[in-house]
């Protein structure tokens, strides 16, 4: 993950296009339960918390979710969002 920051440290400008690709990774991680890798994935993710929130926003408003995540339930893929806009906070 060569764009990624120290933990909690605001890093490097990263694309939209890459932090999008570390969110659903972190998203698809929580649904398998694969939280040790699923921790890892949102250190990355972190540091970039206003673009990730916008981010964020998107996927929860969206109707047809990132096909990753489609076989997530609704309410499922919601409580992990929730879930990644808190650790953000």
């Amino acid at each position: 993950m060569e764009d990624a920051a120290e933990p909690g440290r605001p890093g490097p400008e990263i694309s939209e296009k890459k932090l999008n690709e570390y969110i659903i990774r972190y998203l698809r991680q929580m649904a398998d339960g694969d939280l040790d890798e699923a921790q890892s994935t949102a250190d990355h993710i972190v540091p970039y918390r206003r673009q990730a929130l916008s981010i964020l926003n998107g996927i929860a408003k969206s109707d047809a979710p990132d096909p990753e995540l489609e076989d997530i339930p609704q309410q499922v893929l919601s409580g992990l969002i929730r879930n990644l806009r808190v650790r953000m906070s």
